[in-house]
């Protein structure tokens, strides 16, 4: 009998998944707890800047500060098109981060397969800064943002096709 192993990103970890340098943190990045988490799961971030571009496939993931307390921003590389991609995942939520976007977009949640829709994504309490477009929804259908504060950003929210949107 032959037997195979799996280890790697869908490793199994304890809850609550945490993201941060204390002790208490289960992984140092965000795309790192993106890619361990399955459906349905909340990602807690602990306080300070995440250098990384994140790009969320994964339907049912939460995104929010492990506080309230916690200051949490998505600084991205001078390089990326967009600070945080939701590509294809439905029902997922990102809540009181701070995204510096450095030029690209900030937060987009789209689904590029063709007569696709990416299904209730929510945007609450998220700052976006030097964003090209600062929260984009493509084809998204019952999108939901609140609490968004847009600066120096060419466009603040933009939502094309989809339905039932709610800004």
């Amino acid at each position: 009998d032959e037997v195979t192993v799996i280890t790697g990103p869908t490793a199994v970890y304890d809850e609550p998944l945490v993201v941060g340098d204390s002790d208490d943190a289960t992984v140092d990045t965000i795309q790192e707890a993106v890619d361990l988490a399955p459906e349905d799961t909340t990602i807690y971030v602990e306080d300070g800047t995440y250098e990384e571009s994140v790009h969320v496939t994964t339907d049912g993931l939460s995104l929010t500060p492990i506080d309230e307390d916690a200051d949490v921003t998505v600084e991205a590389p001078d390089d990326a098109d967009t600070a945080l991609l939701v590509d294809g995942a439905h029902d997922t939520h990102v809540d009181g981060v701070s995204i510096h976007a450095n030029g690209g977009d900030g937060l987009v949640a789209t689904d590029d397969a063709v007569d696709a829709t990416v299904d209730a994504p929510t945007v609450t309490g998220v700052t976006v800064e030097d964003a090209g477009t600062a929260v984009g929804f493509h084809d998204a259908a019952a999108a939901h943002v609140e609490e968004v504060t847009v600066t120096d950003s060419t466009t603040g929210v933009a939502v094309h096709g989809g339905e039932d949107a709610h800004l």
